[in-house]
């Protein structure tokens, strides 16, 4: 079944990764993986320390979308498709689990074709019968909307950020 926590509001990381404690409190194993990031947000931490759970990220990380040059862009999009299909040759070697696959950021970076969402769409239709898959980021297309089983709109009300405060470690990341 495919999870989509979008939107605007804080909490959609945080969501995927509540589903993922509560997943291998089941005997479920953790594919989490993170799109846009680098690795310095405080839950992996823990993460790294649990059995069950295997992190990937992109080999590499050009910062904001907005800060890249149409060459880091580029550059970008290698790296996270490289990354999807990491994901999928682990699910593969792991068929035989029950398994929860989180492609954090996902959606922001296919609106930013940033990674293609054919190549979203094809993953998808490989795993979603065999597996759970969290999608998060910001404004779904139509298409992965409709494969969506659960879909969670987060809503900013108010933040920090709107008024300059930075982001802070173990808040924010």
């Amino acid at each position: 079944m495919i999870h989509i926590y979008h939107g605007d509001g804080k909490g959609k990381t945080t969501a995927a990764l509540g589903l993922a404690i509560r997943a291998m409190g089941s005997g479920i194993d953790i594919i989490f993986s993170q799109f846009l990031k680098d690795d310095i947000s405080s839950e992996f931490v823990v993460l790294r320390e649990l059995e069950h759970v295997k992190i990937f990220h992109a080999d590499e990380f050009y910062g904001f979308v907005w800060e890249m040059s149409e060459e880091e862009k580029l550059l970008q999009k290698d790296a996270n498709e490289k990354l999807l299909k990491r994901v999928e040759e682990y699910a593969k070697e792991n068929a035989s689990k029950k398994l929860l696959i989180v492609l954090d950021e996902v959606l922001h970076a296919v609106n930013n074709s940033l990674l293609s969402q054919d190549m979203l769409c094809e993953f998808l239709d490989e795993y979603s019968e065999t597996c759970e898959i969290v999608l998060t980021g910001t404004n779904p297309s139509e298409e992965l909307v409709t494969r969506g089983d659960y879909i969670t709109e987060i809503k900013k009300v108010k933040h920090p950020f709107d008024m300059g405060v930075e982001a802070r470690k173990g808040i924010e990341f």
